[in-house]
């Protein structure tokens, strides 16, 4: 049996069609999401799934996302390993800008 951790998604966008003109609207949402958990007491997490990158990174973490779906950033291209650190830092980065 296995643990529930409540969460919202944001579906952004597949990679193959990532362009700046979508990544706002994902934005938007995991903004009203953070807000709303906010507003009403809840506890749950904020995970996006799709766009994230090191030219996204920053700016979706600054919105609220503490979950990052990243497959392509990280799988995509050689040296996973050296693609997810350098991810991981940015996000890290983010996460001290937030305050």
């Amino acid at each position: 049996m296995g643990i529930f951790a409540p969460g919202a998604e944001v579906g952004s966008i597949a990679q193959e069609h990532r362009d700046a003109e979508k990544l706002p609207g994902a934005i938007h949402k995991i903004r009203r999401l953070v807000e709303i958990r906010a507003q009403h007491k809840l506890e749950y997490r904020v995970e996006i799934d799709g766009g994230v990158g090191l030219d996204t990174v920053a700016e979706i973490v600054r919105a609220g996302t503490e979950i990052l779906v990243a497959g392509n950033a990280v799988f995509g291209q050689a040296a996973p390993k050296t693609n997810a650190e350098k991810l991981l830092k940015a996000a890290g980065e983010a996460t001290l800008q937030k305050a």
